[in-house]
């Protein structure tokens, strides 16, 4: 019988928000080396950039992005101050299946912006619309020199909308040098970019990492690491030996 600790541990594992502490994800060394890269040139080289993590659904886009900033978070931990702990950047999450419209958009992430700036009592009460909201919050940012990571979900949907005015306006702010700035796009239309307007393809960099799903291998090797425990008692070599004879027989 496993230990209410070991319990504790392996449901905490199993949530969908957990960032894994593995030391990899199975099949997917090319993506991280490219993505830590990527997330490494914003926040400590100071360059802004875009990508696209493009692949079918269920293929792990948003689990490679928050592994990649766990792990960077864990190989700057020395640092003082670790620009990859939470609370040294801003975040600011858009879903395309939730948002009609870019004044939406803009409203979605004024919201977002504004919790971190009022928890640092630099702003109060502040009380404006959409762009000038924004563009308000993006001073203070600059001000303040917090790295700004900007992750569209269903990517896609953003480029259907009138004038693409929401990604025109935030591939525009990464041209400014003053700030740091990070823009994500997650889809699984690997073809994606012909959709975008011309003046907003000459902004975008171009740049996409490709996701596939797991081969049989790696998934055995993602379920092992998933559930083995760590120990040398009978229980927890019992548990590990029922697991690692699940998963070859599942291969």
């Amino acid at each position: 019988i496993l230990s209410e600790e070991q319990i504790t541990e392996l449901h905490s594992r199993l949530k969908l928000t957990t960032v894994p502490n593995w030391k990899s994800l199975p099949g997917m060394s090319s993506q991280i080396s490219a993505l830590k890269t990527l997330l490494s040139d914003v926040f400590i080289r100071k360059h802004n950039e875009t990508t696209l993590l493009l692949g079918p659904g269920g293929c792990c886009k948003h689990l490679l992005l928050d592994y990649c900033l766990h792990a960077l978070e864990e190989e700057y931990s020395s640092a003082k101050p670790n620009i990859f702990s939470q609370g040294e950047y801003i975040r600011i999450n858009l879903d395309g299946d939730y948002i009609d419209s870019d004044d939406d958009a803009f409203r979605v992430i004024a919201r977002q912006l504004t919790a971190p700036m009022v928890r640092k009592k630099r702003m109060r009460n502040a009380q404006f619309k959409n762009m000038e909201f924004l563009e308000l919050v993006l001073q203070e940012a600059q001000i303040c020199d917090d790295p700004l990571l900007f992750v569209l979900s269903h990517f896609s949907s953003f480029c259907h909308q009138s004038k693409q005015t929401l990604l025109y306006t935030l591939l525009d702010l990464c041209s400014n040098k003053s700030l740091r700035i990070c823009v994500v796009g997650l889809d699984r239309d690997c073809c994606i970019t012909e959709l975008l307007e011309k003046r907003i393809q000459s902004r975008f960099s171009q740049r996409q990492i490709i996701l596939n799903y797991p081969s049989p291998t790696d998934i055995a090797q993602f379920v092992s690491a998933t559930l083995f425990l760590p120990g040398t008692d009978a229980a927890t070599k019992k548990w590990n030996s029922a697991v690692r004879r699940i998963v070859l027989s599942a291969e």
